[in-house]
């Protein structure tokens, strides 16, 4: 939803081939047929062959984490990916917060009734080294909802943007509107690649 709300107001389109975020990594617009970036942080890579039960992926330069099991990949390589039915392969790129639906529902209500979590990406060791050696820890990314009923986009009685940050040992955001009534909650933070967290 966030996605598209900026791509509404900023331009830019919300699915895009890999070449878009990396035009001349030759390896990237070799897979941008068969992968796409979603938004800034999501990498989705589908199974495109019938009886596979795993694929090939493609992982441009960075740090990568398997959207449902946190595990850690290297970019700028090709790794052969498990890919079961029903759990297609789909990586988070290391600097991003993403608000996640606790239990995706078929309604905006019926989802922000059940909450929402945060997920941190961090760089590969960025928050396990002393703090003197901690190289740019900070994971960003941003949360536009509305109230599910008005079409008053951009209204501050309506709608809202959120802003978060989160960093080794500070995990915070920043409301840049509030809804009346606190109907959206944020229930958890879970961080990829923070000491402590799924690395």
């Amino acid at each position: 939803y966030t996605a598209f709300h900026t791509a509404h107001t900023r331009g830019g389109a919300v699915a895009r081939p890999l070449l878009f975020d990396w035009p001349t990594d030759a390896l990237a617009r070799a897979a941008s047929s068969s992968q796409w970036m979603m938004g800034t942080h999501l990498l989705v890579a589908p199974v495109l062959q019938q009886g596979v039960a795993a694929a090939r992926v493609y992982l441009p330069p960075g740090t990568w984490y398997h959207l449902s099991w946190a595990t850690h990949y290297a970019g700028g390589s090709v790794y052969n990916v498990p890919a079961p039915i029903g759990d297609p392969p789909v990586f988070v790129r290391a600097g991003g917060v993403l608000p996640l639906s606790r239990t995706p529902s078929l309604t905006t209500t019926e989802t922000a009734a059940s909450g929402f979590l945060l997920l941190a990406a961090f760089g590969s060791g960025d928050c396990a080294a002393s703090p003197s050696q901690q190289q740019n820890p900070a994971a960003q990314g941003s949360l536009y909802w509305d109230d599910g009923t008005t079409m008053a986009v951009g209204d501050p009685t309506t709608t809202l943007h959120m802003a978060f940050t989160a960093g080794c040992g500070v995990d915070g955001g920043d409301a840049g509107n509030g809804l009346p009534g606190g109907w959206l909650n944020v229930t958890n933070l879970y961080a990829a690649g923070k000491a402590g967290g799924s690395d």
